[in-house]
């Protein structure tokens, strides 16, 4: 709201800006700062609502965000759950974790390693060395079995694997 009028008087101007007045311009008035001011009213005005819709678009994209993360946790889980359902299984390895997933190899590669920065051999290899350490505490397997089972066949794969683990 801009008024632009006579009255000059300094309670009328305060009155004026209280009842929410943008701009008040008193007689004789400036046709060029009447224009300056209605452009910097509508520039203002533009630039809070960019500024309002990049702050929408912040949340949404922050929304966005969570829901991939929930998404690729989800994804995550089924992959590590899939691994231990098949860890005792010496056969299983890549192949046989992309057909369980429904995925090209490259694709679950590619989204492994995007997530954990490890490979999918690598991930089956960690999920078997956890298994291992678990048969080993229990007491009821010795390391010849638990290699046996695990699908490390040869003791010194084995051995170099376990010192990385």
């Amino acid at each position: 709201i801009i008024l632009i009028t006579s009255d000059d008087d300094r309670d009328t101007v305060q009155e004026c800006f209280s009842q929410r007045a943008d701009h008040y311009v008193a007689k004789p008035y400036d046709l060029f700062v009447v224009k300056s001011i209605l452009y910097n009213i509508l520039e203002n005005r533009q630039q809070l609502h960019d500024r309002l819709n990049k702050v929408d678009q912040v949340h949404n994209l922050k929304e966005i965000k969570q829901a991939n993360i929930e998404q690729e946790t989800k994804f995550l889980t089924t992959v590590k759950e899939v691994i231990r359902a098949h860890v005792d299984n010496p056969d299983f390895g890549v192949d046989e974790l992309c057909a369980q997933m429904g995925m090209s190899r490259t694709n679950l590669y590619n989204k492994i390693k995007s997530l954990t920065n490890s490979s999918l051999s690598t991930l089956i290899r960690d999920a078997r060395m956890q298994r291992a350490c678990e048969m080993l505490l229990s007491d009821k397997y010795n390391i010849t079995e638990v290699c046996d089972r695990l699908g490390f066949n040869e003791l010194k794969y084995s051995r170099e694997v376990s010192k990385k683990y």
